[in-house]
């Protein structure tokens, strides 16, 4: 029989997480007689908000909130501290001296073995000794790849030899400094198990290859691509149309946007599509501070679309003429929302951080 394909996503097909997935996934059913992806980072109850091709295999593997399953984690973690095994071991020496860092290090991996747990209670209702191969995807350079490692053991365990892991890396798993403790869990552990991590920029790549210099041959580029949607509509303007799409956390600095619209003078609507963090009172602050900055300005109006799934995205560009998309964040991966737009045909503003100037082109 052919092989097998496991993806780890922490939301697809739910919540609104790794939209870009959606246009792999047919890719994916042509090279693989079975592809099932489990997604991790949910709420059990949690809605699906995209409908993957036919054939491919999906599950929601929480279960519980996933509030409730994080703080379960942290109640739990302390055990890590006289228990071991080869990932924790691997960073004694980086979290050394470091106590917060230390108490990250064992949540993360008591959060992994809750999520290994989660995955194997599914997957053990599959026969995969009748593949060739089994690949283990994840689309994380973070807790989804240590799943796969160990669903990787798991898989020996009964019998299963022929197990790749393949994880690509974006921005938050990848680049340490933007992380608060300027630390990463298990990176060197994580790149001697797996085979083949593909980062979705040059500039992300040249990073991960200056810090492990050992596991060079195993770093590769591999772009997150679009597909080709033939230009956006065209119709008489009477305002400039210019659009945000992102997750409105900090990082994305949606504020500096509102600052600079505040000096303009000529017709302006600005849509911000895109939904906050759950829990979080941020989403709440920008439309706040963007109220405060624009509120006075009859020439600009502003609307919030929330959280649109991906079809959603671009079912909008099909019908809304649109002058430019800007992206001022502050840190970027590769931006998957740039290639969208401009497979659209709608020019861009952003900012020169991560992989950006690799699919912008100046002037």
């Amino acid at each position: 029989m052919g092989k097998c394909l496991i993806v780890f996503t922490r939301k697809y097909p739910y919540s609104y997480g790794e939209p870009s997935f959606q246009d792999e996934a047919p890719y994916q059913l042509s090279c693989f007689e079975k592809v099932i992806v489990l997604a991790q980072d949910v709420n059990k109850n949690d809605s699906i908000t995209r409908n993957p091709p036919e054939g491919v295999e999906f599950y929601n593997t929480a279960t519980s909130s996933r509030r409730m399953g994080r703080l379960r984690d942290k109640l739990k973690c302390a055990r890590w501290s006289v228990k071991h095994n080869e990932a924790i071991d691997s960073d004694r020496l980086r979290i050394k001296g470091n106590f917060v860092r230390r108490v990250f290090l064992w949540t993360f991996e008591e959060r992994c073995q809750r999520l290994i747990a989660e995955a194997v209670s599914v997957l053990e209702n599959y026969d995969f000794s009748v593949y060739e191969e089994v690949v283990l995807y994840s689309y994380w350079l973070f807790a989804n790849v240590r799943v796969a490692i160990g669903i990787s053991e798991y898989l020996k365990t009964k019998g299963i030899r022929n197990v790749r892991i393949v994880s690509r890396a974006h921005r938050y798993d990848l680049y340490e400094e933007r992380n608060k403790l300027n630390y990463l869990p298990m990176r060197e552990y994580i790149l001697s198990k797996v085979d083949k991590v593909y980062v979705c920029s040059q500039d992300g790549a040249g990073y991960l290859r200056t810090r492990h210099p050992a596991y060079q041959e195993k770093i590769e580029v591999g772009y997150i691509g679009t597909i080709d949607c033939g230009l956006g509509k065209e119709e008489p303007r009477d305002r400039f149309n210019i659009v945000s799409c992102c997750r409105i956390v900090p990082m994305k600095r949606l504020e500096r946007l509102a600052d600079a619209l505040a000096l303009v003078d000529f017709p302006v609507k600005w849509t911000v599509i895109g939904g906050g963090i759950e829990g979080d009172k941020y989403y709440h602050h920008v439309q706040e501070y963007i109220c405060s900055k624009l509120s006075s300005k009859p020439n600009i109006e502003v609307e919030y679309t929330g959280a649109l799934a991906h079809d959603q995205v671009f079912q909008y560009y099909k019908d809304n003429r649109v002058d430019v998309l800007i992206n001022p964040s502050e840190s970027e991966g590769l931006p998957a929302v740039i290639m969208e737009a401009t497979s659209f045909g709608i020019p861009i503003i952003a900012t020169d951080v991560g992989g950006t100037t690799e699919i912008v082109i100046n002037g």
